[in-house]
């Protein structure tokens, strides 16, 4: 049913997208109303959602499938933060336990973990050195990595062994994220085998006996871990590498590769009964286009037309991955391809509705899998068009739902599962509570599925509300099916699915109404027919008789006479045996248990006579020595005889004492004494402050005095009452009256008591106290109380003052305090104000107690080691932005990769001081961005910090000439200037801004990096130091205005095209004949440019 109903979705698609126009060049999909089964998607104020430069509106269905196979993924890596670094065992065990809860809470069945992150590795290897994030590891004496794998294994669930094949570092250097030595048949040693831009490198994908290494290296995996598939991204080449060589010859160095690798994978699967997948998750776009018809295929199956989406976005066809996945899907190279399908519905140039249907129709025909991928992290960016439809999670599985290829969904990443953002909330708490809410296996490997039989479940049997069954060879888990009884087995229905995992007993709730079979899954993900127990005739067994004559005890309150003060008197009789009343024993007790029995202490009981109860004739027995210390006691009895060698029991009997003692004076047992006790109880309502041992002499001597209480009250809430000598009284004052504060408790004689608000003392005499007030000339808070929070997240409540100091006079003390945190709103960005009160103080305070919350559009990352946080990520939406340079009294020290991404409504940011490093992307498609102001302690920039930032012109810099000089750029993007291209501010001594026309580098700077000084437009003259030994790659690239230089003697280098685009260098002094016969494209095109070449220096 379900095949068909996509089936006819797929007719219905056809049918919207083959009916065409075409009007002023643009490419118009003729319109289609939504029928009951397909409805437009929408943004939350209700606008509906088109394809790009159409009138077509993108579509969803109705309600979701709920299907019974579906990979549903998440990457996980130690790279971005989703696991803490290896310190020990127990440590690693539970935090990954802790990724399996989390993904199984959601419905997730399958990890994509991280294990090559760049040239290193997450397991034992001969090939690769360790990884940093696992540089504590003893692999002889436990490896994490397979314990991983086989904890994800007992959960039913898929482990992907992710891996970036050619990645070795993104700071210039050979062994970033690597621990220990590097193993001497690592290409990374040879430098011929690198290509470096920048700061970053890889191993040149054009080299045999690198890709043949790579290929060893996700071999040494798979013959090692079960691990189910080999995961790729989207890093294979580089930009800016190997520029003499064209497209096709890069593509082609990456497809003999990924060839080479699916042939290995084949083999050994086929020698080894596996089913290892290999799986690409490329960026979510092919290549770019536009197009008017519906897809056509050639005679082999193959996407004949269109070639690309109707997108214009990066594209890894082309520059700089040169990644040909649709030949890899053609070919069947790969077994899922899991296209990086990020951005939202609504984005214009790059729409998830879009990606969905063009990857559709690309893996069509082909026995390769189709996963689309969720960005969903976007959604933390407040600017992102992710936060235009609060149901985005659900529009995209619904529209993905539409078509029959999509065989699942992967959410990048695992750190955003649980994040506040309204949009993921919403989305995610619909999957873990509705459409992810059963458990399912992962969809069929299409390649692998014909290769493998199912495996059908033996000796299944159903006892005790339990279903058991023998274990599987070679199957990942097996699901139980719940079948209303006289109804058959729907393998397809949700509804039926009981239980999936890998549990060989799975208890059942309920075996009258509903029969159970069982199916295994195996490693092609194939689930057999099911299997149910094969029943015979049950044989009714022999029913116990019930002996009638067993014997029983009744207890009861004896309620008919009362003749002592100092016993308690209980009736008992016995049932269905013959003995006397002295084979009955009582056990007594002040406070019930549960199951009282006999072997505890019991008083001392004897018979009292007899007595009728309900016309039965029972013995009195009376407690010798029960002696209950309090009159609100409660005594519970029970009666046991010993029979045969067994113990019979009565019932529990619960007897209040004042409740005894009420009912001894009803009858006219009760002595004066106690009679006259019990009379002041009911007058003066003391009965819970009583104490006595029921002697009868010492009551007898008993005396009570009177206490009267003026502006308070007594612990029992009067204001009088009567008191023995033996008791104690608490005093507490009323309420202070407005403008007055207590001061102290006075006798009738005004002698001081005490200066304390409560205080006990004890009886001697009749006597009235009294809470004095005195005027209250206030206090004021010392302290002014701030904490920082990040946006989305709950206060930190151990930053939260207990106490503040308060002052009056010259008088300082500290008052606890207590804080209403109810008013606090974490989706509210700016400084937010919440009010305290002092606790148990009667302080007027001549100001409202408040404490500052100052919520900041940030997510932070903590670094315990160095006590210092790292920006994750920005989603504000102010124009003018100052970057925080603490957080609750910690530096923050850097911006991570991505933080300010796509942040379109920026137009100035100011980087604080503290500041050291900016990550790759970190100001990417920031494209309103006009000026930013950088701090003096920035030491480094990601690669592509500032690209796209098409609208920047003013760099604002804090630090001198030689701080800048200090600073490393991954690659020309990394450098401001490359966009601003003229304006460069320094500060005067005055402290005003000053536009930077002369550059003046100071002799203790050796080095000129990379990119240092590239596009500064408005310098006309560069005075280099006396003893610079390097001039970097670009370093003065497009330095326009600038007319002549002398270059030091003690020069030893000159990186490519470090003059670049300097038009109007013409004179140069001091360059050796080796620069001007080296060629003039080397040695930074000094020759290019200079007409006046002097091998000396100016005087």
């Amino acid at each position: 049913m379900k095949n068909l109903f996509k089936l006819l979705i797929c007719l219905v698609l056809t049918f919207i997208t083959v009916l065409t126009v075409v009007n002023s060049n643009v490419n118009e999909l003729a319109s289609v109303e939504a029928d009951s089964e397909l409805v437009a998607i929408t943004t939350d104020d209700g606008s509906t959602i088109k394809y790009r430069n159409t009138s077509t509106n993108i579509m969803r269905l109705s309600e979701y499938n709920y299907p019974t196979q579906n990979l549903r993924a998440c990457w996980v890596s130690h790279f971005i933060g989703s696991v803490p670094n290896y310190t020990t065992e127990t440590k690693w065990k539970s935090d990954f336990n802790h990724v399996l809860d989390v993904m199984e809470s959601y419905g997730l069945n399958c990890v994509i973990f991280h294990v090559r992150t760049h040239n290193n590795a997450l397991y034992k290897s001969e090939l690769n050195p360790v990884a940093t994030f696992f540089s504590k590891v003893d692999f002889d004496s436990f490896d994490p990595l397979e314990w991983a794998i086989e904890a994800t294994h007992e959960r039913g669930m898929e482990f992907h062994a992710w891996m970036n094949p050619y990645r070795i570092s993104t700071n210039g250097t050979t062994t970033q994220y690597v621990s220990g030595s590097i193993p001497s048949v690592n290409p990374v040693n040879d430098s011929d085998n690198l290509l470096q831009s920048g700061n970053s490198i890889i191993l040149n994908p054009g080299i045999q006996s690198n890709r043949d290494f790579i290929v060893d290296s996700c071999m040494e995996v798979v013959e090692n871990y079960d691990v189910d598939a080999i995961h790729f991204d989207d890093y294979f080449y580089i930009d800016g590498v190997e520029t003499d060589k064209n497209a096709d010859w890069k593509r082609e160095q990456v497809d003999l590769f990924i060839e080479d690798l699916s042939n290995n994978l084949r083999t050994y699967n086929k020698n080894n009964n596996k089913t290892v997948q290999l799986g690409i998750a490329p960026s979510g776009i092919y290549r770019n286009g536009s197009y008017s018809s519906s897809a056509t295929y050639d005679s082999n199956g193959n996407l004949k037309s269109p070639l690309y989406s109707n997108t214009s976005g990066f594209a890894h066809y082309d520059n700089y991955l040169y990644s040909d996945t649709l030949k890899w899907i053609n070919e069947e190279w790969i077994d899922y391809i899991m296209p990086q399908t990020y951005w939202a519905l609504s984005h214009p140039t790059a729409s998830f509705g879009e990606l969905s249907k063009w990857w559709s129709w690309a893996v069509k025909n082909k026995d390769v899998n189709l996963y689309l991928s969720s960005g969903f992290y976007m959604a933390a960016d407040g600017n992102s068009y992710w936060n235009k439809n609060i149901n985005e999670i659900r529009d995209q599985l619904l529209n993905a739902e539409m078509y029959d290829e999509v065989g699942g969904f992967a959410f990048y990443r695992y750190n955003d599962l649980q994040g506040t953002n309204t949009v993921i909330e919403t989305g995610m708490n619909l999957l873990k509570t509705d459409y992810f809410k059963t458990k399912i296996p992962c969809d069929v490997k299409k390649y692998y599925a014909p290769l493998y039989d199912t495996v059908e479940v033996e000796n299944v049997k159903i006892e005790n509300n339990t279903i058991t069954y023998d274990a599987c060879e070679n199957v990942r888990g097996y699901v139980v099916y719940k079948v209303a009884n006289n109804t058959e087995v729907d393998q397809e229905d949700i509804n039926q699915v009981y239980y999936y995992g890998t549990d060989l007993s799975v208890e059942l709730d309920d075996t009258s109404n509903y029969s159970y079979y069982v199916s295994s899954v195996n490693l092609a993900n194939e689930i057999s027919e099911p299997v149910t127990e094969v029943t015979e005739t049950p044989v009714e067994p022999e029913q116990p008789e019930i002996d009638t004559t067993l014997p029983s005890i009744n207890i009861y309150k004896k309620n008919v006479s009362y003749s002592s003060e100092t016993y308690m008197m209980f009736a008992v009789n016995n049932t269905n045996f013959d003995a006397n009343e002295n084979n009955i024993k009582m056990l007594f007790w002040n406070s019930l248990q549960d199951s009282y029995t006999k072997g505890t202490e019991s008083y001392e009981v004897t018979t009292s006579g007899t007595t009728t109860i309900n016309g039965t004739t029972c013995y009195i027995y009376k407690s010798n020595g029960l002696a209950p210390k309090e009159l609100t006691d409660n005594i519970y009895a029970r009666a046991y005889a010993e029979v045969d060698g067994e113990i019979i029991y009565s019932d529990v009997i619960k007897y209040s004492v004042l409740e005894y003692y009420y009912e001894m004076k009803e009858a006219g047992t009760m002595g004066t004494n106690l009679a006259n006790l019990l009379d002041g109880l009911m007058n003066y309502g003391a009965l819970a402050q009583l104490n006595f041992n029921y002697n009868t002499s010492r009551l007898a001597n008993a005396t009570y005095y009177k206490v009267n209480v003026v502006n308070g009250v007594l612990q029992d809430g009067f204001t009088s009452g009567r008191y023995q000598t033996t008791e104690t009284i608490t005093l507490t004052p009323n309420e202070a009256p407005l403008g007055m504060k207590f001061a102290y408790w006075k006798d009738s004689n005004n002698n001081v008591i005490s200066t304390s608000k409560t205080v006990t003392l004890g009886v001697t005499k009749a006597v009235s106290y009294e809470a004095v007030y005195e005027e209250d000339l206030g206090v004021t808070v010392l302290d002014e109380i701030t904490i920082d929070v990040e946006q989305y997240k709950d206060i930190d409540t151990t930053l939260v003052p207990t106490t503040v100091t308060l002052s009056s006079g010259l008088i300082t003390e500290e008052v606890e305090v207590s804080w209403d945190l109810s008013t606090y709103d974490k989706t509210k960005v700016g400084t937010q104000t919440v009010y305290g009160e002092l606790v148990n103080s009667d302080y007027e305070l001549e100001e409202p107690l408040t404490m500052e919350i100052n919520v900041i559009a940030y997510t932070l990352e903590y670094d315990s080691i160095n006590n210092e946080y790292a920006i994750i990520e920005y989603f504000g939406t102010t124009a003018n932005e100052t970057v925080p340079s603490t957080f609750n009294g910690i530096p923050i020290t850097s911006i991570e990769q991505s933080a300010f991404y796509e942040c379109t409504y920026l137009t100035s940011l100011v980087i604080p001081e503290g500041i050291e490093s900016i990550g790759a992307y970190a100001f990417q498609y920031c494209s309103n961005l006009v000026s930013i102001e950088l701090p003096s302690t920035l030491t480094s920039t990601g690669t592509y910090a500032y690209s796209m930032c098409s609208s920047l012109q003013n760099v604002y810099y804090n630090g001198t000439i030689e701080n800048w000089c200090g600073i490393s750029y991954d690659n020309l993007f990394a450098n401001p200037m490359y966009y601003a291209q003229s304006n460069f501010y320094q500060k005067d001594n005055t402290g005003t801004w000053q536009t930077v026309t002369e550059i003046v580098i100071p002799d203790t700077v050796t080095v000129i990096k990379d990119y240092s000084f590239a596009y500064f437009r408005n310098v006309t003259s560069i005075e280099l130091p006396s003893y610079v030994t390097t001039i970097g790659t670009e370093s003065f690239r497009a330095c326009r205005n600038v007319t002549s230089i002398a270059l030091p003697s003690t020069l030893k280098s000159i990186g490519a095209n470090a003059f670049y685009l300097c038009n109007s260098l013409k004179t140069v002094y001091n360059v050796s004949s080796l620069y001007l016969t080296t060629g003039s494209s080397n040695y930074g095109y000094i020759a290019y440019y200079a007409s006046n070449i002097y091998s000396y220096l100016p005087e």
